[in-house]
C-alpha cells in the first residue's frame, strides 16, 4: 500500500494542496474511488482515497453530514476535490471534518484528469504489492515456516540469527 503523504510525490499530484487533516497523511490507501453519488458509503470497504469534482456533492447539511459519517465509518484514507468548476473551494464542513478526524482533504485544479491520478496511484499500489511478493518468494520456505510459528520478537531474532 501507499500512504496519502506518499502520493503527493507523484507527478500527477504536483498541483495538489493539502487543505486539512495533515495528521492523517500517514493513512494507507487501499484503492482509489471516484464519488458519483451521495450514498457512496454503500460502495466503500475501507481505506479508499476518494476523488470528487463536487458535481454530486450534497446540497443539504443533513445529506452532507450523513455522507461524512459514512466516510468516517468506512475509514477512508482521504478525499481529493477537483476545484474550479462545480466547487470553487473544498467545502468548509469537509475541512473541519478532515481536521477533526485526521483525514486529509486535498484540492487540485479541475483540469487534472482523474484517470491520470487513479492510474498513477493504482500502479504504485500494484508495484509495491509485486515487490512484496517477489521479496517473499526469495525467503527460504523453512525460514518462513519457523517465523510463522513464533509470537515474540526475541524468538524472531533468534531464528534470524540462526539462519544467518
Amino acid at each position: 500500500m501507499i500512504t496519502v503523504g506518499e502520493i503527493l510525490c507523484l507527478p500527477e499530484l504536483n498541483n495538489a494542496i493539502v487543505r486539512a487533516g495533515k495528521s492523517g497523511l500517514i493513512r494507507k490507501i487501499r484503492w482509489v474511488h471516484v464519488i458519483d453519488t451521495d450514498d457512496v458509503g454503500l460502495f466503500l470497504e475501507g481505506g479508499e482515497f476518494l476523488l470528487t469534482s463536487g458535481q454530486m456533492w450534497p446540497k443539504s447539511k443533513e445529506m452532507e453530514e450523513r455522507l461524512l459519517k459514512s466516510f468516517l465509518r468506512h475509514q477512508i484514507s482521504g478525499i481529493l476535490f477537483a476545484t474550479g468548476r462545480y466547487l470553487s473551494e473544498c467545502p468548509e464542513s469537509v475541512l473541519e471534518f478532515g481536521e477533526k478526524n485526521g483525514i486529509p482533504v486535498i484540492k487540485i485544479p479541475f483540469h487534472v484528469p482523474f484517470v491520470k491520478i487513479t492510474q498513477a496511484i493504482h500502479q504504485e499500489i500494484m508495484k509495491r504489492q509485486y515487490k512484496k511478493i517477489e521479496m517473499t518468494a526469495r525467503v527460504p520456505f523453512e525460514l518462513l515456516e519457523k517465523l510463522q510459528t513464533v509470537n515474540d520478537y526475541s524468538a524472531i531474532c533468534n531464528i534470524l540469527a540462526d539462519h544467518m
